[in-house]
Parts: C-alpha cells; sequence; structure tokens
C-alpha cells in the first residue's frame, strides 16, 4: 500500500513519492507508479532445471486514495481522479522464463496480458495492451 493524496487542492500533499522508483517491479510494460497504489502481486517461479526457470505472476493494481489520481513509473502524474469513484485500475497477467546460459550470460523472455479496470474505463479508456520482451543479460 502507497499512501495518495486525500483531498486535491489544500495544500497538503499526502502522496508518497518513491524518489527513485523502480518500474519494472510492476511488470515487463508497467504503466503505473508506486504512488498512490494499493498493490497486491502474487507470483510463482519453478526450476525446471539448474539452467531454466519458469515464472508466473499476477500484478492487481486499485488505487489508495480516491481523492488522487495515478502516476507513471517514473514518478509523475498521469491521470487526475476527476470523473471516477473507482479504485480498481488494472490486472497484469506475466509469463516468463529464464535460462542461465553460464555464469556470465542469462536470456530471458516473457510475455504480459494487462487488462484496465473500472477506474480507467470511467475515464475514457477502451482497450488492454499485450506486451512480449526478450533480454540477454551480460554479467561482469
Amino acid at each position: 500500500m502507497i499512501s495518495g493524496d486525500h483531498q486535491a487542492g489544500d495544500d497538503k500533499l499526502q502522496t508518497f513519492n518513491a524518489l527513485y522508483p523502480k518500474g519494472g517491479y510492476f511488470g515487463f510494460d508497467p504503466q503505473i507508479g508506486p504512488a498512490n497504489l494499493i498493490d497486491v502481486h502474487p507470483y510463482l517461479n519453478v526450476g525446471i532445471s539448474s539452467k531454466l526457470v519458469l515464472g508466473a505472476e499476477v500484478i492487481c493494481n486499485w488505487r489508495y486514495s480516491l481523492g488522487d489520481g495515478i502516476y507513471r513509473p517514473s514518478g509523475g502524474f498521469r491521470q487526475g481522479a476527476v470523473g471516477s469513484d473507482s479504485r480498481y485500475i488494472a490486472t497484469a497477467y506475466l509469463l516468463k522464463a529464464t535460462y542461465q546460459i553460464n555464469t556470465f550470460i542469462s536470456f530471458s523472455g516473457g510475455i504480459q496480458r494487462s487488462v484496465i479496470g473500472s477506474f480507467l474505463r470511467d475515464l475514457g479508456a477502451d482497450q488492454s495492451g499485450l506486451f512480449s520482451n526478450v533480454r540477454l543479460q551480460v554479467y561482469f
């Protein structure tokens, strides 16, 4: 749970400022940042072998305060609350795989399906999203 502003325009900002937020915590293609947020994020990683790990995640997001909007992963303001009394922002479903080639190199990939919630629908959003990624990581 990450605090949000209770009342816009009262000269008291209660929204948590994460200074250096890590957007990737909220999925491969994060649309929501760590401010005014209730985040439920169960996940499961299964080691298939000593080199291969498969994972699945579900990321559910709600607004902490109805008096505040939502924020970008960078911490900047994204969308105001005017026009909706809904808390539910979105849910993201992720599947991922990581293969450790050797001590220094790993290859990973995944897919994320994002489904918008009632807050975004109230404000005119009409579609969910699909995102995939691959990554080659070299440690030195």
